[in-house]
């Protein structure tokens, strides 16, 4: 092997060793309880930004948590929705039938 060849195999190797060291380095800081956290990007014009800082800071929260926090009561509505509409569906397919309140008060003798 010649000098030149020698360089360019110890260049590539400390290249090869600084890419995975920096890789190492940015995992560690972006890792959290031992899995990867998602970057995601979200493009605000100067008046939504102002307002979404209004908000975190109202709620004691950095923004990246507000949001997240957002994300996850809009995810749990979402959920109650779809649980409220199939079990409506199944009362509705059952048969069954409801009562109003004034009707039950009616048929217990109750007045108010």
């Amino acid at each position: 092997m010649t000098t030149i060849d020698n360089d360019l195999l110890w260049q590539n190797i400390f290249l090869i060793l600084l890419i995975c060291l920096c890789y190492n380095c940015l995992t560690k800081e972006i890792q959290k309880g031992g899995r990867l956290m998602s970057v995601i990007s979200l493009r605000l014009n100067e008046k939504e930004e102002k307002l979404l800082k209004e908000f975190s800071e109202f709620e004691g929260l950095g923004i990246s948590s507000y949001i997240k926090k957002i994300i996850y009561e809009r995810l749990e509505d979402e959920y109650d929705i779809q649980c409220f509409d199939k079990a409506y569906e199944e009362y509705l397919e059952s048969g069954k039938k409801s009562y109003s309140f004034d009707e039950v008060l009616n048929e217990l003798g109750i007045e108010l």
